[in-house]
């Protein structure tokens, strides 16, 4: 695998709203916790602190057999599987038709470790607090961050190529798309500065910052070596790929634009500009200008955006001129970089460290521009909600590892727990999980094959499928489809080089409380535990907490 500086890079959002009260930071805690926590203070309730992880992790799921049913060891061992899935997938539509690509999600927790919660608890309660409680978050967003950039004399060295991609049934007959590649360490420039193809999650529009976040994500092409490179040792993937929550507090009540949006348009008049042969990396100030162009011509036909007007229809509503609201949209567009400092030495950590690195609105910070394929290519119209600018509003971030996951794409994953930094920290319900077996609902008809989840598994984590006819697996086909144990497996015969798409059967990892024993991973098992481990559903929000906090 190519070496990597770690430099950040925001891929996404998707934005959330409930309520929340005043707030203003309290630091009278010891270094570790302040490592793993933004802690809040109500002014309103000198008794009560809130508390935000600055970190969490793929959610890990746990099963403890009683000792009576392990009689070859003194105590019986524990098992971990993550909440993670990863499948070999190709391209449906292009400029990627039929290239490989992977599809891998699961479940983050927004909790990384439950042991420093403990820890934040006895201090709070030693300086006198009596309620202690995860904060509630009236709007966030949802980000993914690339980390995949060599960084040259402290600048972004890249290869671009404005693309102009047909698009078929959409407002214009192409699309202005810059294409752009890094220099590895073979000094070639062959990795693509956008990891992801899309990108789809949820966090529940109310509840607390401490959560369970499901996501479905599709790489790019020629990904799938890193990947597996990753998962054969258990690696962290904090160069290559990053989760961050940016919540906002306030203490007034949050409202949010609402845009409708020609992605084609969009694209073309943003990045109208651009020329082969020139390194598009732009400032804030350039992204700012090119972001207040946008919001001033708020017109969908000429430059794809435009505020719904809440009385009229079809007209466009009035748009502030914000700074703020200008680097919302700017996230959409361009692919922030910046330096991150390494979060995991809490001496070397100090709180102006730690300021940078939480700092979201750094003015010396570097942009490129980006591109959502699915946006563009499959949904070509859309929507966007942007945060109504508001001076009282105070953000937080965490930051969402993916690591510890040892295994191989369309294998068995299990959790790797001696690797650094990947402690066990088993939950409480010893809930199993088991395979469905082979379902297979309907057949294929004229618009394609279709396999949905079954009513009775719940929770799936982990997903398979292969034709009906000859029992080869779904990667072994290249047909092009879309796979997960969320949505199902979806084939379009439109996408396949036969127009045909294969009968699939598909096997599901459920939850289930009446199955006591471990799940098998069928057909094979690629570096097994002792024994196949049994996971805890991921269902639990927040972590357990004693009755002595809960007020």
């Amino acid at each position: 695998m190519k070496k990597r500086l770690k430099h950040l890079a925001l891929l996404g959002s998707i934005p959330l709203i409930i309520n929340s009260s005043n707030t203003m930071s309290a630091v009278n805690f010891s270094a570790e916790v302040l490592n793993q926590f933004h802690i809040i203070r109500d002014t309103k309730q000198p008794k009560k602190i809130q508390y935000i992880s600055r970190y969490g992790a793929i959610a890990q799921q746990t099963y403890k057999l009683n000792n009576n049913e392990y009689s070859h060891a003194f105590r019986a061992p524990q098992w971990q599987i993550p909440s993670f899935y990863a499948v070999t997938l190709y391209g449906q539509s292009q400029p990627f038709l039929g290239d490989e690509m992977v599809g891998f999600g699961g479940q983050f927790t927004t909790l990384e470790n439950k042991n420093s919660l403990v820890k934040l608890i006895k201090e709070a309660r030693e300086q006198g607090y009596t309620s202690i409680t995860p904060a509630l978050y009236q709007y966030a967003e949802l980000n993914f961050i690339a980390t995949a950039f060599d960084i040259e004399n402290g600048q972004l060295t890249l290869d671009c190529k404005i693309e102009k991609i047909p698009v078929e049934g959409g407002s214009d007959p192409f699309v202005t798309i810059p294409i752009c590649h890094l220099k590895g360490t073979d000094q070639v420039y062959d990795i693509n500065i956008n990891l992801l193809y899309s990108l789809n999650s949820n966090l529940p529009t109310i509840g607390s910052t401490n959560n369970r976040i499901t996501f479905d994500a599709v790489t790019l092409p020629g990904w799938k070596a890193d990947i597996n490179s990753l998962l054969s040792n258990g690696e962290g993937w904090q160069h290559l790929l990053t989760g961050v929550v940016d919540w906002s507090i306030s203490s007034q009540p949050i409202k949010t634009f609402n845009l409708d949006v020609d992605w084609i348009k969009l694209y073309n008049f943003t990045f109208k500009d651009l020329r082969n042969g020139i390194n598009p990396l732009f400032s804030k100030k350039a992204v700012r200008n090119k972001m207040k162009q946008l919001l001033t011509c708020n017109d969908i036909n000429q430059c794809g955006i435009q505020l719904k007007h809440r009385g009229r229809p079809g007209e466009p509503g009035l748009l502030p001129d914000s700074t703020l609201l200008q680097d919302a949209l700017g996230r959409t567009l361009f692919t922030e970089t910046k330096l991150e400092f390494d979060r995991r030495t809490t001496t070397a950590l100090n709180r102006t460290k730690r300021n940078i690195l939480a700092r979201a609105n750094d003015d010396s910070s570097q942009f490129i521009p980006k591109a959502n394929f699915q946006q563009i290519l499959q949904q070509k119209k859309g929507n966007l909600n942007l945060i109504v600018p508001n001076k009282n509003i105070t953000n937080y971030r965490t930051i969402l590892d993916i690591n510890c996951i040892k295994g191989k794409v369309d294998n068995s994953l299990h959790w790797k727990s001696s690797a650094s930094h990947c402690s066990s920290t088993p939950t409480t319900p010893k809930i199993s999980y088991h395979w469905s077996g082979w379902k297979n609902n309907q057949k294929p008809n004229f618009i394609g094959e279709v396999e949905k989840r079954p009513k009775k598994c719940l929770n799936p984590i982990a997903i398979q499928a292969r034709s009906a006819k000859n029992k080869k697996s779904h990667y072994l086909l290249k047909e092009r489809l879309s796979l997960s144990p969320r949505l199902g497996l979806q084939c379009l015969n439109k996408h396949q080089s036969d127009k045909k798409c294969e009968d699939y059967e598909v096997n599901w990892l459920c939850m289930n409380v009446n199955i006591i024993r471990p799940p098998i991973w069928p057909p094979i098992v690629i570096d097994p535990p002792t024994r196949p481990p049994i996971i805890d559903p991921p269902v639990v929000i927040d972590p357990p907490r004693p009755p002595e906090y809960l007020y």
